[in-house]
């Protein structure tokens, strides 16, 4: 019993520390692993083999001892539970307890104190019976005139008793031998049995944690891991969806203002290859225009200069009579013609609108156009600053779990080693030094032996002389033979039966000692052993009884609540259906598992985490500020605005309203028919035609280059204006439009992705809070072991301890009752054997060797039954010198 309660002490020890610790889905793997929005937990780790097994029940002599035990449970089959009761509660023996106690041990003290009785009682009466017929009582000295003329048929059912009776004292030997053995092999047995239960307890403890560990750390920290990289790339997981639907927005933007920045231009300083077509095309037109001004004012005053002095070669001419009188100053042209037309005075001046511009290149496009990517690059790491403080409060509710497990553990492991080596330790060696390979039981078991051995050898010698002795009495008794002639091996036959008498006496004290101490002792632990095996005994008949104690104290000790219903003998049961401690100690009635799924309380809820998102989604501007400014900037350098038109209609004018080349053509042919005539007016003709044709090369050429290059710029610079003028509202539509979707498609993105993304990180919190719950629940710490354990340390003693001794009282008991018979036995049959003395009054007898007193009706023997009449003897019997064959009589 002390080893039923150490086992279930081992595993009371280890669960509650278990209990602190602790899917539908079929596990197939020994890892965790995810698949899709679910973590499939791996099996629990095999932890190492257990050893105890439960020894033999069978053995050659199981059906004889089961009567030993039937024997006993045939007087009592219940252990006085009341009284067991009573003295651990009051833990006294007061006399109403002892009373109690005799009153229970009375039906086997009884046949016990008969044999311990017996013990004395025969020995003294062989020994008395021995001090009798040493002085020729009791049978010491025979008459013939006493005895049984022929007693044949009496010899025959005597010698047949006796050769029964020694069977069962035969067979009662043998199973001294066998039980005995039996007896000696059992101590090994039970210590290799109570050596490999304390490793299994040790081995049970090591497998728990081991299980523990694997639920509790390992899994945990799978878990964790996930919850850690899905906090880590939560920002990302939360506005991916945003990011992407947004880069289809952003794209064209970002394009457009790049498009839109190679258009106004870029600054030298970031080494752009190419200079804005718009800046160049207006600092051409403003040079052009500037340089077409100066050239048309020169044309004029040239033109001027060229009327005046042909106006003044017409006067000289008109003064000149012959010149006049030849029609020579009729024939030069009038200088009205010689006006110019064009005038670029008229055009729009582009000083103001190339000014804005060079304000706005000062702000590169492209520049903020990358600024403005990288905000949107940076939502991830924005949306990451604004929920950080939430993550961190996930974060530490796992690490307190994970604390929590390390702590769970290392407590669970210091104390099963305190349990170790406070309590199973010691024991090992407590039982090591009793039943170990040298321990104190040896010397005792091998004393034990030689006197089973012994007495067993001694009982069997008396049998033996026994057997000799009816061999001889067969061999030397003769059917005529009177009690005074019997031959000497008939008497040495009676002699030796009686010597054989002698070994019984002397057996019998010992038999009936061992006897009545093996009953005894035996009785008593078959009834306690009975009631071990179905565990009535620490059942509710006892320890589980709540009205012993007034408390159930399995969970006064575990939980610290009596009123929690937890049997012992439920809790074994249990293991034997390999179910968990868990479960049989009802440890949800101290540690509420259910709490650990309270880790949300500590975690702010979703919207105070996200609380920022929104904002921060909202507040993303692609279109940075100075970008923006750069643009109406743009737009308000009025490039678009300009009166192309008036560059048109001044260009599409002529620079001359006649040709110069051919004006001054005229003037030459006109001088040379003037010549003859008045040189002087031919020379002033010369020199106006040399000045126009000067005017022409200098001057109208030249403004004829710059008008050309003026159109092509002007054209270019419309459609450039244009250009940039649709790009810029481009851009600010596109602008318009992301802005909205930031403001209410990426808001709703972002929230759907937010709970999912949580519910996901939770998730993994709550499948592994499920899996370890359902773990430590169901699966942690299978106790079958230890009613493996309880089992076989039972079986050891109670099946292979106990039957050794129950068969060995049963066959000292079956010995010593035959012996007894057999003694009785061999006495009546020794005097059948023995020859008898004669008389002096008989002592002349016939020819035929009858005595006389058979013919005299005075004799003694005439009135005893056991006296053969006359008329039986046989006449006809030869004289005994004359036999020469010979009948068992």
């Amino acid at each position: 019993m002390r080893l039923a309660v150490l086992f279930v002490v081992a595993l009371c020890g280890i669960v509650p520390y278990v209990s602190e610790a602790q899917s539908p889905t079929i596990i197939t793997t020994s890892k965790p692993i995810v698949h899709g929005e679910k973590i499939i937990f791996g099996q629990l780790p095999r932890g190492e083999c257990y050893r105890t097994e439960v020894p033999a029940k069978a053995w050659i002599l199981s059906s004889y001892e089961d009567i030993a035990r039937k024997v006993i449970l045939s007087i009592r089959d219940s252990p006085p539970y009341d009284l067991i009761k009573d003295g651990i509660k009051t833990k006294s023996y007061s006399g109403a307890i002892i009373d109690r106690s005799l009153s229970f041990e009375a039906p086997f003290a009884v046949p016990s104190a008969i044999s311990l009785l017996a013990s004395l009682v025969i020995p003294l009466t062989g020994l008395i019976f021995c001090c009798c017929r040493y002085f020729g009582r009791c049978g010491g000295k025979l008459e013939e005139e006493d005895m049984e003329f022929s007693p044949v048929k009496s010899r025959h059912r005597l010698s047949v008793a006796i050769a029964f009776c020694s069977v069962f004292i035969l067979i009662g030997s043998s199973c001294i031998f066998i039980a005995s053995n039996r007896l000696g092999t059992s101590f090994p047995v039970l210590n290799t049995v109570l050596e490999e239960s304390v490793d299994d307890v040790i081995t049970y403890k090591n497998n728990t944690i081991k299980e523990l560990k694997y639920v509790t750390v390992s899994e945990m920290k799978f878990t964790s891991d996930l919850v850690a990289e899905d906090l880590d790339a939560i920002s990302q997981q939360v506005v991916g969806p945003v990011m992407g639907e947004a880069r289809t927005l952003v794209a064209p933007l970002l394009d457009a203002l790049v498009s839109t920045g190679n258009e106004i231009g870029c600054r030298k300083e970031l080494l752009c290859l190419v200079v804005s077509k718009m800046r160049a095309i207006l600092k051409n037109i403003s040079v052009t225009v500037s340089e077409l001004k100066s050239l048309n004012s020169e044309l004029r005053q040239q033109l001027y200069d060229s009327r005046q002095n042909l106006t003044d070669v017409r006067a000289a001419c008109n003064a000149d009579m012959d010149a006049k009188l030849a029609g020579i100053c009729d024939q030069i042209p009038s200088g009205d013609a010689l006006v110019a037309v064009a005038d670029f005075n008229k055009v729009p001046n582009v000083t103001k609108e190339l000014e804005s511009i060079e304000d706005v290149l000062r702000t590169d496009i492209s520049i903020e156009a990358r600024k403005g990517n990288v905000t949107f690059e940076e939502i991830p790491l924005s949306v990451a600053r604004s929920t950080y403080s939430g993550r961190q409060d996930i974060a530490n509710s796992i690490a307190e779990l994970e604390d929590l497990s390390s702590d769970l553990i290392n407590q669970l492991e210091e104390a099963a080693e305190q349990f170790v080596q406070t309590t199973l330790e010691p024991f090992r060696e407590e039982m090591n030094s009793y039943v170990g390979p040298s321990g104190s039981y040896k010397e005792y078991d091998t004393l034990r032996f030689f006197s089973f051995i012994g007495l067993a050898c001694t009982v069997l010698l008396g049998v033996l002389i026994m057997y000799c002795g009816l061999t001889a009495g067969v061999l030397g008794s003769r059917d005529y033979d009177t009690p005074s002639t019997r031959s000497l091996t008939s008497d040495a036959a009676g002699r030796t039966l009686m010597a054989s008498v002698t070994f019984f006496f002397l057996c019998s004290l010992f038999l009936n000692l061992l006897v009545g101490l093996l009953f005894f002792l035996s009785s008593n632990a078959t009834i306690l052993c009975k009631s071990a095996a179905d565990l009535s005994l620490i059942g509710e008949w006892t320890v589980d009884d709540p009205s012993f104690l007034g408390y159930y104290p399995l969970s006064k000790t575990l939980l610290g609540d009596g009123n929690v219903e937890i049997k012992l003998s439920d809790v074994l049961r249990g293991c034997e259906q390999d179910e968990s401690p868990w479960q049989l100690l009802h440890l949800d009635t101290r540690f509420n598992l259910t709490n650990m799924t309270n880790y949300r309380d500590k975690i702010p809820p979703m919207d105070e985490i996200f609380k920022e998102l929104n904002s921060t989604i909202a507040g993303v501007t692609i279109l940075t500020l100075d970008a923006e400014q750069t643009l109406n900037d743009t737009l308000d350098a009025g490039v678009h605005l300009i009166s192309f038109g008036n560059f048109t209609k001044q260009t599409q004018k002529p620079l001359v309203n006649v040709s110069l080349d051919a004006f001054s053509s005229d003037l030459k042919n006109v001088s040379d028919t003037a010549r003859p005539t008045n040189e002087g007016v031919a020379d002033g003709l010369v020199f106006i035609a040399n000045r126009l044709q000067m005017i022409q090369t200098d001057i109208i050429e030249t403004s004829e280059g710059l008008v050309s290059l003026l159109n092509s710029k002007v054209i270019l610079l419309e459609e450039k204006s244009n250009i940039t003028l649709e790009s810029i509202k481009d851009v600010f539509t596109r602008t318009k439009a992301l802005d909205g979707f930031l403001r209410n498609r990426a808001l709703v993105l972002a929230n759907e992705a937010s709970h999912r993304n949580l519910g996901r990180i939770l998730g993994w919190i709550d499948q592994y809070i499920e899996e370890a719950l359902l773990k430590i629940r169901q699966d942690v710490g299978n106790c079958s072991p230890i009613r493996t354990i309880y089992d076989a340390n039972l079986s050891a003693a109670c099946e292979y301890l106990l039957s050794a001794l129950n068969a060995l009282w049963l066959s000292l008991g079956t010995i010593a009752l035959f012996l007894v018979l057999t003694i009785i036995l061999c006495v009546r049959l020794a005097k059948h054997y023995r020859r008898a003395e004669r008389s002096s009054s008989s002592a002349k007898a016939t020819i035929y060797g009858i005595p006389l007193t058979l013919f005299t009706s005075s004799s003694r023997s005439s009135s005893r039954k056991a006296v053969t009449s006359w008329k039986k003897v046989n006449k006809n019997s030869p004289v005994p010198f004359n036999l020469h064959t010979m009948r068992w009589v």
